[in-house]
């Protein structure tokens, strides 16, 4: 009966946090069911999908094969660190100095402890150097692009303007107003800003080319870029780490 009593209590003490919990699970599909209805949503109403600086760089992250060697090599030491913890008991140095020396098995442990916590962190290091190395590509990416889709306007407006004026200037020609030689160079000038226009849609091509195979896309992806993050000086930031 005592029994029965005590297990009873126990259930009943148990009912309420299991509530909670399933309340507050439910209200987290919840939410994110909504997050996930609202960015559909948006991108619906845009037609292209809005790739942020943020989700690029997970994009690249998750892409990338050195970091994917990184994460393999930390599973490794982290197998080799567990092995060392079974043998031992601890993954520490030993105390006594002189135990390093005396006994061989020591010597032994002692030496793999050191080189596995040597490795640990430089593997670390790696890591923390791969992603800024992606974060500085990523920002260069979408500064390149933007910049080169400013100047690709620009460039369509003042082929337009060159056009215009070789057009007139046929006609101004006709009519004996300007030379065969101012002719030629309106020719010419219309000309250079077409070439100017190809190239810089040739030029941005080839750099959605390269940032897609960096974020592991498709080349027939449509996005827009949003890029609204300022850069942080690299100076200022080693000055913040010391």
């Amino acid at each position: 009966m005592k029994y029965k009593l005590a297990l009873l209590l126990t259930l009943t003490m148990m009912m309420p946090t299991a509530t909670t919990a399933f309340a507050a699970e439910t209200s987290t599909e919840t939410a994110a069911e909504s997050t996930s209805e609202e960015g559909t949503v948006s991108t619906e109403e845009s037609g292209v999908w809005q790739l942020t600086y943020e989700e690029a760089q997970e994009l690249a992250e998750d892409n990338s094969s050195d970091l994917d060697n990184v994460a393999e090599k930390a599973e490794y030491l982290q197998d080799l660190k567990e092995d060392i913890w079974d043998i031992t008991g601890s993954f520490s140095v030993p105390t006594v100095s002189y135990q390093q020396w005396v006994d061989d098995d020591v010597y032994s442990i002692y030496s793999q402890i050191q080189s596995i916590s040597s490795s640990m962190t430089q593997n670390r290091y790696t890591e923390e150097i791969t992603k800024l190395t992606l974060e500085s590509t990523v920002k260069s990416y979408f500064t390149s692009i933007l910049s080169d889709e400013s100047s690709l306007e620009v460039a369509k407006k003042e082929a337009e303007v060159k056009k215009t004026q070789y057009l007139q200037g046929q006609t101004k020609n006709k009519m004996g107003l300007i030379s065969d030689y101012d002719l030629r160079t309106l020719e010419t000038d219309y000309k250079t800003a077409v070439d100017n226009v190809e190239t810089l849609e040739r030029t941005i091509e080839e750099e959605y080319r390269s940032f897609n195979q960096l974020l592991g896309i498709s080349d027939d992806t449509e996005y827009e870029l949003v890029y609204d993050i300022e850069y942080t000086p690299y100076d200022y930031f080693l000055l913040g780490t010391l």
